[in-house]
Order: structure tokens, then sequence, then C-alpha cells
């Protein structure tokens, strides 16, 4: 006889008389491991998630070092075009174009530094029946609403396991790997048509469940726990 592989059922949601089943697959490719998103309780029917501060420390590093690239092969392609004969010309030409890779390169970096979209946030008024979702574009402290739902449009708190995941680090002293697990925050939505709406991905499952409870005790919704973690 040959072995059959039965796949197992999706967890199920039962609101009333219905029975809704919770796709078991994450909906985040992220490999986050640092925590970005806290929980704020502001008033008695308001609570938010909020995007912890971001250091722009790593981008404009990134932004000098590109900076700095196009300005070195820069120099050296004037440098060779002008004194290094036919081959001069057909390597400087080629490093022109490595020059204008990186200034394109930089302006993208420099883009989203001033004008691209921050993380988002997450605003829950209760006594309004409301969420709303902002986040901030570039350095402006201004808030930008990308989408709203009706309270009641969401059914549930999914936690879920998202997985494993191993990054190796390069540096002068050598090679580190570091290894986690993450987790991601979904709500489950009524609308069969788009059932889930993705919250935050990383590694603190403690703080995923801790905070999945609270907002389903806030909403008054139940929370379906697949982190398989702590149980």
């Amino acid at each position: 006889m040959t072995p059959s592989v039965i796949p197992p059922e999706p967890a199920r949601l039962r609101i009333g008389d219905r029975e809704i089943p919770v796709p078991p697959h994450p909906m985040s490719r992220d490999s986050r491991k640092r925590r970005h998103i806290e929980f704020v309780v502001t008033g008695p029917d308001l609570c938010v998630l909020d995007p912890l501060p971001a250091s722009l420390w790593g981008m404009s590093a990134l932004a000098s070092v590109l900076c700095a690239g196009a300005g070195s092969v820069g120099f050296f392609a004037v440098t060779l075009l002008k004194d290094g004969g036919w081959a001069g010309i057909i390597f400087g030409v080629g490093l022109s174009a490595v020059s204008v890779a990186l200034l394109a390169v930089l302006y993208l970096v420099i883009k989203g530094i001033f004008r691209g979209k921050g993380p988002l946030r997450y605003s829950f008024d209760r006594a309004g029946g409301t969420l709303l979702i902002d986040c901030r574009h570039g350095l402006g402290k201004e808030y930008h609403v990308e989408a709203t739902y009706n309270s009641s449009d969401i059914i549930g708190i999914q936690l879920l396991y998202s997985g494993y995941h191993h990054i190796s680090h390069s540096s002068d002293q050598g090679q580190t790997n570091e290894q986690f697990f993450t987790y991601e925050m979904n709500f489950l939505l009524a609308d069969p048509e788009h059932s889930r709406l993705h919250v935050c991905t990383h590694s603190d499952w403690k703080w995923m469940r801790d905070v999945g409870h609270k907002l389903s005790d806030f909403l008054r919704v139940p929370v379906v726990d697949q982190l398989h973690h702590g149980d």
C-alpha cells in the first residue's frame, strides 16, 4: 500500500453559526528580529500600535558610502579618459557607467530618507468603532491616512509562527551567524476576499502573545494562537 500524507486542517474560527477557516501560511516574508512596534493605551476607548522611533544612521551611512564611492570612481574615470589612451578611454567609460549607477542608487536612498513611507501606525477608537491606519512620509511629522476600517470588520486576532531565519554577517573580524524564529500578528477580517490584514513580524513571541490578548480584550474578539511556542 502506498502511504499517503493527509494535510493538516486549518484552524477554524467559530462565530455564531459560522465556521471560518483561518489560513495557516504566513503573510510576511520579513526576517526582522527586533520588534519595531509598541502597544499603547491612550484612553478608556483608545489604543495604538505605534511604531518605535527608527534610527536614520544606517541609511545615512549608506548614502555617505555611495557618495564617496561615486566620487572616487568618477575621479578615476575622468583621469583615465584624459590620460589613459584608447585602453584608458574604454576603461574610463566603464567606470563612468559604474559611477552613474552608484549615483542612481544614492538618489533612491536619499529619496527614501526624505520622501519614503514610514512604518504603519494602527489607531483604535472603540467608542467610534474605527481602526485608522496611517504613516509618516520621510522626515515629516504629519501622518497620512493609508486605510480605515470599522472595528466590526475585525473578527479575530491571529498569532502565527512565521519561520526560522539564518543570517550571516561578514566583517574584518570574521563571519558571525545569527539564528532566530519569527512570529507575526494578523487581523482576521470579515471580508472573505480580503480575510487577513498583516500587522507586524518579529522574534518576540512573548510580546506577541501578550499584546494579542490585550487587543482581543479591547476589541472583544477571539485570539487564534498559532505561535507554537511557550504552550
